[in-house]
């Protein structure tokens, strides 16, 4: 004759002899000593009941056998990490978009867009601009009409392609930050 136990596992109560109900407390303790996390162990913890609820008629005694299958199948701590994949945590850098920035913008954001893309004082783009365009039209007694508005055309070409930011996500994507905390 067997001593039987009424033991709690996974907030299930479960009838188990008494080799059985030591070696599923073992166990249990193993992962709590194992892992640090109690949600980890809770979580083998409620496996093994679902185990025992599939495995036990309702109203059987679990033996040591039951126990043992169960345990092979949800595996000893270190062969329960040996088993997870080494996955290296990898940062996933946001890809640096060009937009005019709309919410800095002058004229047409294409300085400000700029300055924000390669991270420099918006100043910088807004002065070369202005100086190269008003030299190439105070040089434009000896040379041709193309080359001395050559600046101010390039800013206009430059405002018809580069889109807009216009959502946070493209503002994001233009200093090249993901947006996430």
């Amino acid at each position: 004759m067997k001593v039987t136990q009424t033991v709690s596992i996974g907030g299930y109560a479960f009838m188990m002899d008494s080799e059985a109900s030591s070696a599923a407390d073992a166990y249990i303790g193993q992962l709590s000593a194992y892992y640090k996390n109690k949600e980890v162990t809770d979580g083998i913890e409620e496996r093994m009941a679902e185990l025992l609820l599939e495995r036990i008629p309702k109203g059987g005694v679990a033996g040591k056998a039951d126990i043992d299958a169960i345990i092979d199948i949800l595996g000893r701590p270190e062969r329960i990490e040996a088993d997870e994949p080494e996955t290296p945590v990898q940062e996933e850098k946001a890809r640096k978009r060009l937009f005019r920035d709309m919410e800095h913008a002058k004229v047409g954001g294409v300085c400000s867009g700029l300055a924000a893309y390669f991270k420099t004082e918006t100043a910088i783009f807004r002065i070369g601009f202005t100086v190269l365009s008003l030299a190439g039209i105070c040089l434009l007694s000896d040379k041709s009409l193309l080359v001395a508005f050559c600046f101010p055309i390039m800013y206009a070409i430059l405002w018809i392609c580069i889109p807009a930011a216009r959502t946070a996500q493209q503002r994001w994507a233009l200093r090249g930050e993901d947006g996430t905390a």
